[in-house]
């Protein structure tokens, strides 16, 4: 459960701050939220922002979860994440 919740919660920064580097944060949640919420979400303010925050990370979080799950019950998804510190000399190295 941890690594669902890290998981999604890095990658939900880490896209949102990508998302924002040269654009006005508030606008990109709210863009988020109109895929529910339609134009509506732009009229929010930070209301409207908050909902595409909570979209944001809740996608992240699904997406963490798959993850998570598959490589519990994919031999070859295991296999490629263990031990970690092992694929990644191999990694660095190539």
């Amino acid at each position: 459960m941890q690594a669902i919740f890290w998981g999604g919660f890095v990658a939900g920064i880490l896209d949102a701050v990508d998302g924002v580097i040269a654009l006005n944060p508030i606008q990109v949640l709210q863009y988020v939220a109109s895929g529910a919420l339609g134009k509506s979400a732009f009229q929010g303010g930070f209301a409207g922002a908050a909902v595409g925050a909570a979209f944001h990370f809740s996608i992240a979080w699904v997406a963490a979860a798959v993850f998570v799950l598959a490589s519990r019950g994919w031999r070859s998804l295991k296999h490629m994440l263990c031990p970690p510190m092992e694929r990644g000399k191999g990694l660095g190295v190539s």
